[in-house]
């Protein structure tokens, strides 16, 4: 059994950081504004993938700052489940440091719901008990039912981990966690995931899922025609937008809508154009990818995938986009982009 968990531990991949995907959290915010006046006394939140809680705690700053806007008197409590034991131990304890604090979080929030570290523990931050009493954290695996005793969610955020599964195994971890959702909640995933359709989830769009109330009926073959996410590809080579079309054309949840091969191009098309996702090609010749997201900031109104020949750790640049709103990463497959050069 202790063999079974070090392996675990070893194979699942635990990349997260505080405030990722930020307009998930903007959305939450105009959502419950509109919803505190049901009169509801407590609401509940489910991070099904909260790795080492950078997403739990996130949530729970958004949650505290509602609670102090708003008129209305409520309460909220999240669960933070992985099936890594290691990440959910350094969750826990609510740990960081000064690396994984630097950038994402605001002064205002460092000071409001973070200890600085002094002595042995300098440079390091905890999250204060403020947040912390709010959090709970367990061992759990997606591929299996979640027994909450009777608790049903609100909201569930199961954002960068479907990406590694297969289509039936998605179906069949979002049904188990269906179960466990109230009629009307809301289901948060990954901006570079999709979801295959699933009887009683609507679509919202932005990566966003409706529970649909008991009484709604189906949605129209319209609705599940707009469902797809539309995809916008921003990339100086032809033979690579050729065969990233090609490539999505296989999936029937996405949409290529556009392209662009330079950054002034793309700026008058994607105003007209609205995309869901943006990929991002960051050696460009005009205008790279990195100086393209400073510049216009296009990251904060769409998710953008960075696309690059090159690999996470070989490159700055990649780490850069990351680091300015990029909400994740994509290594173009070279060998297999020149065999389709061949074949075209």
């Amino acid at each position: 059994m202790e063999e079974q968990k070090i392996a675990v531990n070893l194979l699942t991949t635990n990349k997260t950081e505080f405030f990722r995907e930020p307009e998930h959290f903007y959305f939450l915010k105009d959502h419950y504004l509109k919803i505190l006046e049901s009169g509801k006394l407590t609401f509940y939140f489910w991070c099904a993938a909260c790795s080492k809680g950078q997403e739990p705690y996130t949530l729970a700053m958004v949650l505290e700052k509602l609670l102090m806007d708003s008129n209305q008197k409520w309460d909220y409590r999240i669960l933070g489940t992985d099936i890594n034991t290691e990440v959910l131990m350094r969750a826990g304890a609510g740990q960081y440091s000064d690396e994984e604090i630097q950038n994402s979080i605001s002064n205002e929030n460092l000071g409001r719901y973070f200890q600085k570290g002094t002595g042995a523990n300098e440079g390091l931050y905890r999250v204060k008990d403020k947040l912390r009493q709010k959090i709970k954290f367990k061992v759990h695996n997606l591929l299996d039912p979640m027994e909450t005793h009777g608790l049903y969610f609100d909201v569930v955020f199961l954002r960068n981990v479907l990406i590694y599964f297969d289509r039936e195994t998605i179906v069949k971890v979002v049904t188990h966690i269906m179960k466990r959702m109230n009629p009307g909640a809301l289901l948060f995933i990954g901006h570079s995931e999709n979801l295959p359709e699933i009887d009683g989830l609507e679509y919202l769009g932005r990566a966003i899922y409706k529970k649909r109330d008991l009484e709604s009926p189906k949605t129209s073959q319209k609705t599940s025609e707009s469902k797809k996410t539309k995809v916008f590809v921003i990339d100086d080579s032809p033979v690579f937008r050729k065969f990233f079309q090609k490539l999505l054309e296989t999936s029937s949840d996405l949409e290529v809508i556009g392209f662009a091969s330079e950054p002034k191009e793309a700026l008058e098309k994607l105003n007209t154009l609205k995309p869901d996702v943006v990929t991002l090609d960051i050696h460009m010749p005009k205008m790279t990818g990195v100086e393209f997201l400073h510049k216009y900031k296009i990251q904060d109104k769409i998710p953008v995938v960075v696309v690059s020949a090159l690999s996470l750790n070989e490159g700055d640049s990649v780490l850069n986009a990351l680091e300015m709103g990029a909400v994740d990463f994509i290594q173009k497959p070279l060998l297999l982009v020149k065999q389709f050069y061949r074949l075209h």
